[in-house]
């Protein structure tokens, strides 16, 4: 938790837990995202990391996020912000070499759709890369 944390102070964020009755919103005009304090510590994770995505890419877009064609667009950036943040949040406490991610592995750990496998892959082939060769 310690380094969702960090992520959201370095991205200016404020973080407040809630009865809600949906697991997280994003409210830009204030940077303040609202995360249900009914969840389990992991999905809190899950819900920030995906809240952060809106809060770091989506700021300036306020405007067209409830148009259905930009949407699910901004929602699956969103997810995508999420797991590469998960990714890395799971490298650094596993210590693992990012040769020997096993991607399937980490999917089910972290009980994410199997739609994001490619995702995954590039994420992880993309980090390795970086490791390899700066």
């Amino acid at each position: 938790m310690e380094e969702v944390k960090a992520l959201l102070e370095k991205y200016g964020i404020i973080l407040v837990f809630s009865d809600l009755n949906r697991p997280g919103c994003y409210i830009s005009e204030i940077r303040t995202m609202f995360v249900s304090s009914d969840l389990n510590d992991f999905e809190k994770i899950k819900v920030i990391l995906h809240e952060a995505g809106h809060g770091f890419l989506h700021d300036d877009l306020v405007g067209i996020y409830k148009m259905n064609e930009f949407h699910s667009k901004m929602e699956y950036q969103a997810d995508c912000f999420m797991i590469t943040e998960l990714i890395k949040i799971y490298i650094s406490l596993t210590d693992i070499d990012i040769h020997q991610f096993n991607y399937m592995q980490f999917i089910e750990q972290n009980e994410l759709d199997l739609a994001y496998e490619d995702l995954i892959k590039q994420i992880a082939f993309d980090y390795a890369y970086q490791e390899s060769f700066g």
